[in-house]
């Protein structure tokens, strides 16, 4: 199985709400450190950072999230760039 991780050599950037119970940043932890070949960026976001009482697994597309939608794919851009 590590061996399989080990083949991902794309840059991954990993954006995970702090209270999404699907995909936590702890489940994140459990895994990531395996992409072994890959440049990783981690990134959790707060509820607070965009006013709200809760982001959860889908939060990102509801309305009020917007604010983020330019910081994550800022992210996400900044991980495939080479450093």
């Amino acid at each position: 199985m590590h061996a399989l991780f080990a083949r991902v050599t794309a840059p991954i950037t990993a954006v995970n709400a702090t209270d999404d119970r699907w995909s936590s940043p702890a489940a994140r932890d459990a895994f990531f450190p395996h992409y072994i070949n890959s440049r990783r960026r981690i990134r959790d976001l707060r509820p607070n950072e965009i006013g709200r009482s809760s982001i959860g697994h889908m939060g990102y597309f509801r309305r009020g999230s917007e604010r983020l939608w330019g910081d994550i794919l800022d992210d996400i851009s900044a991980a495939g760039s080479p450093r």
